[in-house]
């Protein structure tokens, strides 16, 4: 077992100048001593480029066109180096033992192909909001082991629950088998397609420590579009192929009906905000298997009285243009 592996991290960036400077400097402040950090930016039209040249131990990699954020997540997967690479993102800070940990984890157990750990939210302005939802089958002191049955049973019943950039993976499993990250087919859902393929050639391991501060912020493309979407999340179009080709439990399909009911409640409640009309109303609730669901999690109870209120806000509204 090597003791320290090079661990390379991989950034794709793009406009970036606000953030990447505080991502960088809890990257360069890691306890772990064996990293390399490249930075791939897609033809940034902001001074992100100016603010990487700062930095001269990092490796700056200037795509001569846009290639798109799909392209440049995929030239992440393919060069990385060493025994692991983490892709994570320009605008999230770090916790200084975040790559430690995490390899630490990784050689602790030859079934891991990756690891995960969970997350803090921070605003705009780097300021603690909240932690993130954590299942309560993570709730670990060191990590859980999941395999691709476990990792399907969780997302049904949780939807993703991954963070993105939070994510380290061995080098050989993302640049010969993962390949590439999907999302012309997967669109923002793009990431649990790639967690999905890799619990498929092993464990990926979950870390409950909060180790990365995740910004969530009105610049983060994901925050807005949660905030105005009025059409069907994109992890249906992961879910749907699970149910086609899986013969899933009664429970499974029934957590399925209740991710379901939790996004068209978001999309009701985005065309109120909106002031326009909805052009069909929201799922009822008031099923038997909603509410055996609801009643499972304080998670999903949450959800699920919020979905009540804004069915009741839109059976209100429907006759009105």
């Amino acid at each position: 077992m090597e003791h320290t592996p090079l661990v390379t991290i991989c950034i794709p960036a793009y406009n970036a100048e606000s953030s990447i400077r505080a991502t960088l400097d809890s990257l360069m402040a890691q306890s772990y001593p064996n990293i390399k950090i490249k930075v791939f930016d897609n033809c940034s039209t902001d001074n992100t480029v100016e603010i990487l040249k700062e930095y001269s131990s990092i490796e700056i990699e200037l795509n001569q066109k846009n290639i798109g954020a799909e392209a440049n997540f995929t030239r992440c997967i393919q060069e990385g180096e060493g025994k692991y690479t983490a892709i994570f993102h320009s605008d999230d800070i770090y916790s200084q033992e975040m790559v430690s940990e995490q390899v630490k984890i990784l050689e602790s157990n030859d079934k891991l192909v990756a690891v995960a750990t969970h997350a803090k939210e921070i605003d705009g302005e780097g300021k603690v909001i909240r932690e993130r939802f954590l299942p309560k089958e993570l709730k670990n002191s060191t990590y859980t082991a999941i395999n691709n049955a476990l990792f399907v049973d969780l997302i049904f019943k949780y939807g993703n629950f991954i963070t993105c950039p939070s994510v380290m993976a061995k080098t050989e499993i993302y640049s010969n088998q993962i390949k590439i990250w999907n999302g012309s087919k997967y669109g923002t859902t793009a990431d649990l397609d790639v967690w999905l393929r890799l619990t498929q050639m092993g464990e990926l391991a979950f870390c409950p420590k909060p180790l990365i501060n995740y910004r969530v912020a009105e610049v983060s493309y994901s925050f807005r579009e949660k905030k105005i979407r009025t059409t069907r999340h994109p992890i249906f179009k992961i879910l749907d192929k699970i149910v086609s080709s899986h013969q899933l439990s009664t429970r499974t399909l029934d957590h399925y009906r209740f991710l379901f009911f939790k996004d068209r409640a978001l999309i009701s409640l985005n065309y109120i905000k909106k002031r326009e009309r909805q052009p069909s109303l929201p799922l009822s609730p008031f099923s038997i298997s909603l509410l055996k669901t609801a009643l499972s999690t304080k998670w999903h109870l949450k959800f699920y009285l919020y979905g009540v209120i804004i069915w009741g806000l839109s059976v209100i509204r429907a006759p009105f243009k």
